[in-house]
């Protein structure tokens, strides 16, 4: 009887140490691919075929109003980042803000 409950309460622990370390690994993991993590790369004045080159394809691509240039978006689990160019495809500003993820949102919710 005793043995069983230590066989249990041992299983339990392996269990509970194996969620830790999962959920520690995808936040490390998350942390280390984050768009926020190659966005010191990008500065203002480069072009935008370069910070493609950096951050990889666009999620999306729009033009501005009376050919001002365009505005690239990518989104990941944790940021969004926008890129805005002049007409001659030199990055006039760049910004980040936190996603509206499902992932955002739990974090936000285990962690208040």
């Amino acid at each position: 009887m005793r043995l069983e409950r230590l066989t249990r309460r041992r299983s339990i622990l392996a269990i509970l140490l194996g969620l830790v370390l999962l959920v520690t690994g995808g936040v490390l993991y998350l942390r280390a691919h984050s768009l926020q993590s190659r966005l010191p790369r990008i500065a203002v004045g480069m072009t935008g075929k370069e910070a493609k080159q950096i951050l990889g394809p666009p999620y999306l691509t729009l033009s501005r109003t009376n050919a001002r240039g365009e505005l690239f978006t990518w989104v990941d689990q944790m940021w969004q980042v926008d890129v805005l160019t002049t007409p001659d495809d030199r990055i006039e500003r760049v910004t980040c803000v936190p996603s509206n993820s499902p992932t955002r949102r739990l974090l936000s919710w285990v962690f208040p």
